[in-house]
């Protein structure tokens, strides 16, 4: 069956596309390497600047997802893409008019930055892991301790020519 665009990616990105696509009258269907949508913001906890929590996002987006003619294959990864089509991990091809890759980033690796002592030192986390702990409601340093103290540094690397 020929569907009429492919997205690959199930983040947010690839949520807010799937949802324009089907208010046009264009049938998408995302492709989602991952058990479940939401990419990144799943692991969030409060969105900036708003302090939204992630999850009230997440949820929105999954409903309004829900009540759109859109087709959602998770746990499927894509492999190979041309224009028109879609190669899955298992050996399926899925047809298609175009594709539209919203496939995520990654996250800049502070370790490659040992100034800041991130894989060093205990209790040197990156914004992530934070988000990681305040997410599951439980902060502490490496001991398992309530932090006394936090120091945030932003920004340290990602632009650092001599790393990226």
């Amino acid at each position: 069956m020929k569907r009429e665009v492919i997205i690959v990616g199930g983040g947010v990105a690839g949520i807010q596309t799937a949802l324009r696509l089907a208010d046009r009258g264009i049938r998408p269907t995302i492709v989602e390497k991952e058990s479940d949508l939401g990419g990144k913001l799943r692991g969030w906890y409060h969105l900036f600047p708003s302090l939204t929590p992630a999850s009230e996002v997440l949820s929105e987006l999954r409903r309004r997802l829900a009540a759109r003619d859109v087709e959602v294959m998770t746990s499927a990864e894509a492999v190979s893409i041309t224009p028109g089509s879609v190669t899955l991990a298992d050996g399926r091809t899925l047809e298609c008019g175009s594709v539209v890759v919203c496939s995520g980033f990654t996250l800049f690796d502070a370790r490659l930055k040992e100034e800041y002592g991130y894989g060093v030192y205990d209790n040197v986390f990156t914004s992530a892991d934070i988000e990681r702990m305040l997410n599951e409601g439980n902060v502490t340093t490496s001991s398992g301790r309530r932090p006394r103290r936090i120091a945030l540094l932003h920004c340290v690397g990602s632009r650092d020519e001599k790393v990226c």
